[in-house]
């Protein structure tokens, strides 16, 4: 981690869910989807004004690590020597977001059987007062933020990295279609409030802005990372074709999931 003296560093926890689709979790790796066009969209919309922030993806990292691959247990996220906050730390720099693509997300500050994404928000202050967010990261269920609503997903954690919370879910138009409606059910729920924009740009909450000094361009910098599992052995024909017959008739079962 990155500490000075009399430095704290504290962690949230913030996902999202669904409630109308199953995800899977049949994959052996995670893969990137980033979704560029749509998320910079989300960060430039009217509310915004001139104040638009862009958000510029590195190249693609990738990292094997078989006990990364399906996210269940808090050390896993917030180990410093084996966890995913090991792993923002040696692949990114200070200023860049990472955001790991890996299998399945069961935990994210408590048991999260059908959440899709989580952001890993880390505040660190000197003598009380806030410093930086520096450490913070976001991960998802890759499967789904490969689909339609990814960039919904993906623009939702990084809200939270910069400070923002839930919205309440309710029946309430502004609530029901603000980006951090905890439950995502379409990928037209992308507004962001003005009050929502101010926190955003609030340096004593979110010190991950930056500026571009040839344009005055004010840009995110994010890390994509794909956590892969170990090479396994792959089947001989006689395996295979025994395993589609084996599936064939398991195929009704997963269509009624």
């Amino acid at each position: 981690m990155r500490f000075t003296i009399c430095k704290t560093l504290f962690a949230k926890f913030f996902s999202i869910i669904t409630l109308w689709a199953m995800v899977s979790s049949t994959a052996s790796a995670g893969f990137v989807t980033l979704h560029e066009t749509e998320i910079n969209d989300i960060f430039s919309q009217a509310n915004f004004g001139s104040d638009t922030i862009e958000v510029r993806f590195n190249a693609t990292q990738e990292v094997t690590d078989d006990d990364l691959v399906i996210i269940d247990s808090e050390s896993e996220i917030t180990d410093s020597s084996s966890g995913l906050l090991s792993l923002s730390n040696a692949l990114t720099s200070d200023l860049s977001i990472a955001m790991f693509y890996l299998d399945d997300i069961l935990f994210c500050g408590g048991s999260s059987p059908s959440a899709v994404g989580c952001a890993a928000r880390f505040t660190s202050s000197i003598n009380g007062v806030f410093d930086n967010n520096y450490d913070s990261f976001t991960f998802f269920d890759s499967t789904f933020v490969s689909g339609s609503l990814g960039a919904h997903t993906i623009a939702h954690e990084l809200a939270h990295v910069f400070g923002l919370t839930h919205v309440p879910n309710d029946t309430d138009t502004t609530a029901r279609d603000n980006l951090l409606n905890p439950v995502v059910a379409s990928d037209s729920v992308t507004t962001l409030t003005t009050d929502q924009i101010n926190t955003i740009f609030d340096t004593s909450i979110n010190a991950l802005i930056q500026t571009d000094s040839s344009n005055g361009q004010l840009f995110i910098e994010v890390s994509p990372i794909a956590i892969l599992a170990s090479v396994t052995a792959v089947p001989e024909p006689t395996s295979i074709w025994l395993l589609s017959i084996g599936m064939l008739f398991m195929v009704g079962k997963f269509r009624r999931l």
